[in-house]
């Protein structure tokens, strides 16, 4: 309670031991919290209402979202934990679950911690990309070598019918697209 009290965003959690219900207020201190790190208000948050661990805010992100994107590793070890749904679409028309958030963040200590939690590897969004098409155009063959190590295809299709591999290409993406044709290779 006390990093919630110095936050001076959040005063009102001790406010709230025993409520019953959870204001807008709440939600946007828990998906704050959760963007920017502060462990203690996301937990402190959640323990008071558990059941909104997967809320979404105003843009249709929920707390996962947010910490997988902004890189807080500890936030999302303590959300998973807590019982997040590590394959939760966002509310908005990109459809993206925390592990397209963490890749678009290029957040590969992120990714690591979805995929070893169950995270599906080879989910789609919206536009039918991958993380592993985020990581292709983004050039982040950490992300890339992750996910492979995870059991993600490297030759998914998204709904323009390119693979990763024709992302990495068309974003001038050499080593990015290097390492997909060796994994393309292999299999």
């Amino acid at each position: 309670m006390r990093v919630a009290e110095r936050s001076g965003a959040v005063s009102y959690v001790g406010s709230h031991k025993g409520a019953a219900t959870l204001s807008f207020l709440d939600i946007w201190a828990l998906h704050k919290a959760a963007n920017f790190g502060q462990i203690e208000i996301v937990q402190n948050l959640l323990e008071l209402f558990p059941s909104k661990i997967d809320s979404f805010d105003q843009d249709g992100w929920a707390p996962l979202h947010l910490a997988s994107f902004s890189g807080h590793v500890h936030v999302v070890e303590l959300l998973i934990k807590m019982g997040a749904n590590l394959n939760l679409g966002s509310l908005n028309e990109k459809s993206y679950m925390p592990i397209h958030a963490a890749a678009h963040g290029r957040n590969a200590a992120v990714v690591a911690v979805l995929v070893r939690n169950g995270a599906y590897a080879d989910a789609q969004d919206s536009a039918g990309h991958t993380a592993m098409h985020i990581a292709a155009q983004n050039g982040d063959t950490r992300i890339i070598d992750i996910l492979v190590r995870h059991g993600a295809a490297v030759d998914i299709r998204d709904k323009h019918g390119q693979t990763p591999l024709d992302v990495a290409l068309g974003a001038n993406r050499q080593a990015a697209a290097d390492l997909l044709q060796m994994y393309l290779d292999v299999e």
